[in-house]
Formats: C-alpha cells, structure tokens, sequence
C-alpha cells in the first residue's frame, strides 16, 4: 500500500464530509485527491502533479459509496448513531445491529459489530465498486478515551470480492479534535 497523508472533516447533524489527500507515487510524482460527500451528493476528484485531472468521479454509485462511507466512519464521533428520524437500529443479537441512514432520496444500510465491551469491531455493508454492488468491511481496532467516548484509532477497509478480500486502505488516526456548533 501507498502511504497517504490525509485530512478529514465531517458534520453530523446532516451527514456530510470531506477528505483531502497526498500520496507521493515516487519521489517527484505527487497525487491529491478530494471525496466529498454533501447534500446527498458524492465526489472523488483526483489529479496528478496538481494539473492533470485522474478522477472525477460523479453519480448514483458514488453518492451510495459515500453515504455508506460516513456511516462507517461514525465510530469516530459515536454521537452521530444516536437513533433520529435519519437513522435506525434494528437488533439483530447480543453482538451485532442492523443501522439503517437515510439523507436526502438516498438510504443505506449495513451492520455493526460489537465486542464484549461494547466498542465497534466491524461494520459490514453492500458498496458499489465503480458499477457493481460488493461486499465491503470497515474493521475497528485501537480503541482510545477522546473527550469521555471510547474510540478507534485504526480501522481498515476491504472489499470481500469473488477472488478474496482486498484490503485497500488502512487508517491511522493521528489527532481527531470535536468542534461543537
């Protein structure tokens, strides 16, 4: 995997975030990439050396991908899976729950997973990869106390398709800060 330096922004109240990047392909080869998702839309735009457009990746697929993306990301502000009219549990046993989101005319879904303390071990859901629907994991490791919640510090993405799982990102966070509005 490529090293990535990134930040990320999110909003709770109505499910929004940003995500900027820089991975270095080889010493004087850059790529920055931005994922947005907002007011029901999502976005991936990629571009080499700061001029040279890779991605601009638009469209139903990635609205879906992005919504299920920053439902797996609330382990990091847990206060965002409080039950609302935009989302749901459903109980499915002692160690895991369906939660359905909805925003705007698009609604997710996915299950989480608990250990025997209760924090988010993995999150499972369906995930378009560019036009197909896959299966997709979120795994949650290194759980620590920010401002009185417990929360990961490490999670990893994979894609559990027919010929294996890949896993393509794996996350470390470095700081998280909660600015309240």
């Amino acid at each position: 995997m490529v090293p990535i330096e990134g930040e990320e922004y999110f909003t709770t109240d109505d499910p929004a975030f940003i995500w900027y990047a820089k991975l270095r392909m080889n010493p004087l080869v850059w790529v920055k990439a931005r994922d947005i998702y907002l007011n029901g839309k999502g976005n991936m735009f990629i571009k080499l050396l700061s001029t040279i457009t890779i991605a601009d990746a638009k469209g139903k697929e990635i609205d879906q991908g992005a919504l299920v993306r920053w439902l797996s990301e609330t382990p990091w502000f847990p206060t965002a899976l409080l039950p609302s009219e935009k989302l749901k549990w459903e109980p499915i046993d002692n160690n895991s729950a369906k939660v359905i989101l909805t925003d705007k005319n698009l609604t997710v879904e996915g299950v989480f997973y608990f250990n025997e303390v209760g924090q988010m071990t993995q999150f499972k859901a369906k995930r378009y990869m560019d036009k197909t629907v896959e299966n997709w994991n979120c795994y949650y490791s290194d759980y620590r106390t920010v401002e009185n919640m417990q929360i990961p510090f490490f999670a990893e993405a994979v894609w559990n398709l027919e010929s294996g799982d890949f896993s393509y990102a794996r996350f470390k966070i470095n700081t998280i800060e909660y600015v309240k509005s």
